[in-house]
């Protein structure tokens, strides 16, 4: 493998570390290695903005786009399989993304 593969490429820039979190884990959950980077001023409190960036592998942008579409729900992700009339993607996918998503938010409770 190049290094050129390996070099982090932005996938997403959000607002909130809790976010980047869920988006972290639900790429996890599909075998997309990713991080954040910007959290520390994300989470600065003086009402200055600031974000978040979600770092995939450029290997695996392609498939971690596709990935945050279907998580997002966009168009892309409610292509149609002709022959089956199901949608395109994995169920599986948007259940665990929303298990993370419940997690995240019991665990910040608790914290």
């Amino acid at each position: 493998m190049s290094e050129q593969e390996n070099r982090p490429e932005p996938l997403v820039s959000v607002t909130t570390d809790l976010e980047a979190a869920m988006i972290v884990s639900a790429l996890a959950a599909q075998n997309v290695d990713a991080t954040t980077t910007g959290s520390f001023t994300a989470g600065f409190r003086a009402e200055a903005p600031g974000e978040v960036q979600v770092l995939v592998r450029k290997r695996d942008l392609p498939k971690a786009i596709e990935l945050l579409e279907e998580l997002r729900g966009t168009p892309d992700a409610a292509r149609t399989n002709p022959d089956s009339g199901q949608v395109a993607g994995s169920g599986r996918f948007l259940a665990v993304s929303v298990l993370v998503l419940v997690l995240a938010l019991v665990l910040t409770r608790l914290i």
